[in-house]
């Protein structure tokens, strides 16, 4: 494979390390410098920042890890806790709700009670009304006889009355000298008349 070289000027000192680094990892120092080059380039990295060890690498690491950690832990107790508490609560109260609406078996039990009571009171109101149509019957007749009786009563109060002018009548005739047979007879016809009545 052909290579086009140039001249890198370095230091002596890195001199000496690019050999030690590259009989390490048994590369020759041109090769070490390209790949090293292709390293640099792919990550990114600038070669003249400041280099931290692994240890100081690992400490910084650990440290925004924990900074981390403490955010979701105090996410976790101001937001996410209250937030669990406040569902859990919605849950209970869900379902105490829904313990107390009606299922569609209570909708149809008070539906079947509601029908029995219409029958029953439809058979109540039947009742009610032969009850009414006795009484009503029943009032008629009282209402009935209550007028004949109140004619006959009307009736002999005149036949009475009748008597009474007769009474008179024969009162007075006594007085003036004597009974008339016409006048006896019409009061014994009117008694008679009463005690038949």
């Amino acid at each position: 494979m052909s290579k086009e070289l140039t001249t890198t000027n370095i230091s002596r000192s890195h001199q000496q390390v690019l050999k030690k680094l590259a009989r390490k990892f048994e590369l020759s120092q041109v090769d070490f410098l390209n790949g090293a080059v292709e390293y640099f380039r792919k990550t990114g990295i600038n070669p003249t920042d400041e280099i931290t060890s692994p240890k100081e690498e690992m400490a910084a690491l650990n440290k925004r890890l924990d900074q981390v950690i403490r955010f979701i832990r105090v996410h976790e107790r101001d937001k996410l806790s209250p937030l669990l508490d406040s569902l859990i609560i919605i849950d209970r109260r869900l379902k105490d709700k829904l313990e107390l609406l009606l299922t569609q078996e209570d909708l149809d039990s008070i539906e079947s009670k509601i029908k029995n009571s219409f029958h029953e009171f439809r058979g109540v109101l039947s009742d009610n009304k032969e009850n009414m149509e006795q009484i009503s019957n029943s009032v008629s007749t009282a209402n009935a006889n209550y007028v004949r009786g109140y004619k006959h009563h009307n009736e002999n109060l005149g036949k009475v009355i009748q008597l009474v002018e007769l009474l008179f009548t024969l009162l007075m005739n006594k007085r003036l000298g004597g009974y008339n047979k016409e006048d006896i007879q019409k009061f014994k016809d009117a008694i008679s008349k009463i005690r038949q009545a």
